[in-house]
């Protein structure tokens, strides 16, 4: 029926029927406040598509063997890079030589690096993103202290195959996976780290 609905008990509100604009009486809306909710949808629809559009790559990433967390980052140059932002022993552990010392790059090939700490260092530079996967730069190992070419996929939202290669055509590698991190106080890390 074109039976009207009285949304406002106000003299100057408009009555709204469901014939003018079906769903928006129901929720309450004025007639002239029809374009409000439109802009104020469009508004929302932008920012949810700016989140998600934002959360592909970049983001807090734990490695698969649970021990590190490294921060992935859009630079402004459009090439992504990953630094390490929470170690799970952030010094030696009693049984190595280096007991209770702060975990540092000891094993890197050029000796003039292998006094940099861990905690905070690249593991991942000079990528770019080519149809959809990032590629053309580097994967650094700190445990062995080798440089491997590096890639890295979206296997899902949650989940990167990241890749590091010893030819630059990815060719002979291995690939580990590597899982968003979404509750950074769990690992007492801030978003600014």
């Amino acid at each position: 029926s074109d039976k009207e609905l009285e949304i406002i008990k106000k003299e100057d509100a408009k009555v709204i029927s469901e014939k003018e604009a079906p769903g928006l009486a129901y929720l309450g809306v004025k007639a002239g406040d029809t374009m409000k909710v439109i802009i104020c949808f469009l508004v929302l629809l932008s920012f949810a598509y700016t989140v998600y559009a934002k959360s592909g790559y970049e983001g807090y990433w734990m490695l698969q063997n649970g021990k590190v967390i490294i921060k992935l980052q859009k630079e402004a140059d459009n090439q992504y890079s990953g630094r390490v932002v929470w170690l799970k022993m952030k010094y030696y552990p009693a049984n190595d030589k280096e007991a209770g010392v702060e975990q540092y790059d000891r094993k890197n090939k050029n000796p003039e690096l292998r006094k940099r700490k861990i905690l905070g260092l690249k593991v991942v530079e000079e990528m770019v993103e080519k149809d959809g996967r990032l590629q053309g730069g580097y994967v650094y190992d700190s445990w062995n202290g080798t440089e491997y070419h590096g890639s890295a996929k979206l296997h899902d939202e949650n989940t990167i195959i990241l890749r590091g290669a010893f030819d630059k055509y990815g060719v002979f590698g291995l690939n580990q996976k590597i899982y968003r991190v979404t509750d950074l106080s769990k690992y007492d890390i801030s978003k600014d780290d």
